[in-house]
This record gives C-alpha cells, sequence and structure tokens, in this order.
C-alpha cells in the first residue's frame, strides 16, 4: 500500500542501520550516517481519526523535506504511543521509491535502525512539543487497516463513498 504524506515539520534523528546496510559510509564528510537519517512529521489527507484529526504520520527520509510538500510513501509500522497521556497511534512511513530504507518492512526492522521507543519518544517531542510514550508497535498490517478505516470515516463524513 502506499499513501500520499503530507510533511509538516522534520528534524534530525539517531534512526540509522547498525550494520551500514544503506550506502553510505560512517565516515563520509556530510553523511546522514554521522547522526542519523531525517525524521518527518505528518499526515494522511482525506483520513479522519476518531478524534476528528487527519491520520499522524512519521516519516523516515534520506533528506529533510519541506514542510507543505506531499511525499507517496509506504507504511512500516503502527507506532502504539502516548502524547500528554493520551493514546496518539502515529503511522511509521519511509518514501515508496527509496532504496536506502527497502530492508525496513516492520517493528523489528526499526529495532535494528534505533528506532526503539526511547528514541522516538526524544525525537516525537522535539517535533510536537508534548510529553511522548511509544508503548510498542504494530506491524504494516495494522498501520494500512488504520489508514482505510481513518480515509473510510473521512469518506462517510464528506459524503465521498465511492
Amino acid at each position: 500500500m502506499k499513501t500520499t504524506v503530507t510533511v509538516s515539520a522534520t528534524v534530525g534523528s539517531p534512526i540509522a542501520p547498525y550494520d551500514g546496510a544503506d550506502p553510505h559510509d560512517v565516515t563520509d564528510t556530510g553523511s546522514v550516517r554521522q547522526t542519523g537519517y531525517p525524521l518527518a512529521s505528518g499526515s494522511v489527507p482525506d483520513t479522519l481519526t476518531a478524534e476528528g484529526q487527519p491520520v499522524g504520520v512519521v516519516l523516515l527520509t534520506e533528506e529533510p523535506v519541506p514542510p507543505g510538500q506531499p511525499v507517496e510513501a509506504r507504511p512500516v509500522a503502527l507506532i502504539r504511543a502516548l502524547a500528554d497521556g493520551q493514546p496518539n497511534p502515529l503511522v511509521f512511513c519511509v518514501p515508496v521509491h527509496d532504496a536506502n530504507f527497502a530492508a525496513l518492512t516492520g517493528p523489528d526492522d526499526l529495532r535494528a535502525w534505533h528506532a526503539d521507543p526511547e528514541t522516538l519518544d526524544t525525537v516525537l517531542h522535539r517535533l510536537h512539543h508534548h510529553h511522548w510514550q511509544v508503548t510498542g508497535y504494530a506491524g504494516a498490517a495494522e498501520a494500512e487497516t488504520l489508514l482505510g478505516e481513518a480515509r473510510h470515516a473521512y469518506e462517510r463524513l464528506t459524503g465521498c463513498l465511492e
């Protein structure tokens, strides 16, 4: 499944593979591997959660993405998180056509790329200024289910059922 993500902000992150499986050498000057790949925050247009908001997304990218720019992405996992103590699930995505992230297919891969709950708590706080607590992960299928249900809720509300 692919979806369009509209980016709202991007920050640096320590998220990168442990084993150097991407094409960057950690000693390259200016290599993103010295610090990790940028992580963008955004949402999926034409979706509606139970809270009346579009589905929230975090998007791992090779380069920072300007706010407002749409990116074709694929879900990798559903992040189960609390923001200020309230449930706030997020879909973790990567760009569809970026070979750097082809190996990212599920929650186990996120952990192998330093995307553990504590790291995501810190990066999410930099993006959203809430107190975040990542409580777990679910697979891409669960993320796709959330997106499908949210798109259907949006279509019911707007009368655009196909």
